[in-house]
């Protein structure tokens, strides 16, 4: 063998060693919070000329370096970039994943969505879209084939995940040779790399020795005072329940003010909320006001199975959210005339609504009892 052949065989060998041991999580700790993030490479799942779809595993445990025990939180994100909504129907954003000879079944997947900013307003599905300071952007990759024939301007994003992702699962999913995944119609098998990115993020997250449970912890036991499908409280006890434990648990915590929870009607499936910034002004500014809120909604337009409870800390977030993720939630804007509503200024449409309560457990009860009402609501009861 000549030199250039050596060379040239060396240099492959070293290129293949470098490829093994390529990274494709990146995880970073912040201080203020004690947690180290990890995040990894994105996954490309589906990329042809009408849709753009890709997958990312999100990860956090508390402490520096290496996990010592299990991750707070886990999620598997789906972003689908297309014409058109694909997955907006509740029985099309269901998730079932084939890993070699066993099915796991994630159930719905959690969901938002952004128009196109290009689209005619008569096209788009809530021509009346609820204001907000908080927004989602998701960049789309030069290699996606769609962006060739559709102009980014009018794509719509669909981002969905697990509700509730465990540890067990994303090692099941790693351990795998042969993966495929189903949401709605779309079904894609993971690549070779796809795979290698699964098993290093779910290294990247479990502490070593970790003693994994594979089976679901079973669900906490009801109190009996807490309406549910279980006792068959009617639907005026739970509505009664519902209203009194708005008052007596919400929290005024929240990730932008401090807002105060109060309820108007609960007395029918119609019911409704004020929502109330107890910040009166924005900061530096003495001549903006915070709105108001007031949410009307009818319980039997809401899905039970997306009504899911969020821990954050030193508050937990019950969310509801629609049917087929139909903009029928109505919200009214009133004047903030120091604490009290004044005329409204505006009304909106939208998918979804919250309702903060002061910790995890209460959050639990008033999912419980809302889940209750909805059934009874949609059951004509």
């Amino acid at each position: 063998m000549n030199k250039f052949l050596i060379l040239v065989v060396l240099s492959l060998s070293m290129l293949t060693v470098v490829r093994a041991q390529e990274s494709h999580v990146e995880a970073k700790y912040f201080k203020e919070i004690d947690r180290t993030v990890v995040n990894s490479d994105l996954i490309y799942a589906i990329n042809n000329p009408s849709q753009f779809l890709q997958i990312q595993l999100r990860g956090r445990f508390v402490g520096k370096g290496k996990p010592a025990q299990m991750p707070d939180r886990l999620s598997l994100e789906i972003y689908s970039f297309a014409r058109d909504p694909l997955y907006q129907s509740d029985a099309n954003r269901r998730l079932k994943v084939k890993v070699d000879d066993q099915v796991l079944d994630f159930g719905l997947l959690s969901y938002s969505k952004l128009d196109g900013k290009g689209k005619d307003e008569k096209s788009k599905t809530n021509p009346k879209p609820l204001g907000s300071n908080l927004a989602f952007d998701v960049s789309i990759p030069e290699a996606a084939q769609i962006t060739r024939s559709v102009n980014k301007s009018l794509l719509t994003v669909e981002v969905m995940s697990i509700q509730d992702f465990r540890l067990s699962e994303l090692r099941a999913l790693a351990a795998g040779t042969d993966v495929i995944m189903k949401v709605g119609s779309s079904v894609f098998r993971l690549a070779p790399v796809h795979l290698e990115i699964l098993r290093q993020f779910a290294d990247a997250v479990t502490a070593p020795n970790l003693t994994i449970i594979a089976n679901a912890a079973e669900p906490a036991a009801v109190a009996p005072d807490v309406p549910s499908d279980g006792n068959n409280a009617s639907l005026a006890d739970t509505l009664k329940w519902l209203k009194t434990r708005l008052t007596r648990d919400s929290a005024t915590k929240d990730v932008v003010i401090p807002r105060k929870f109060e309820p108007i009607d609960f007395d029918t499936c119609r019911i409704s909320y004020r929502v109330l910034p107890l910040v009166q002004h924005p900061p530096n500014s003495n001549s903006l006001v915070y709105l108001i809120r007031e949410y009307q909604l009818n319980l039997a337009d809401l899905n039970p199975e997306a009504v899911v409870v969020s821990d954050v800390t030193d508050f937990a977030t019950v969310t509801m959210v629609t049917r087929d993720y139909q903009a029928k939630i109505r919200v009214f804007e009133h004047a903030n005339e120091n604490g009290m509503m004044g005329v409204t200024r505006g009304d909106s449409l939208t998918e979804l609504a919250a309702i903060n309560l002061k910790n995890k457990a209460a959050a639990l009860q008033y999912q419980t009892a809302l889940v209750h009402a909805i059934n009874l609501c949609q059951n004509g009861r």
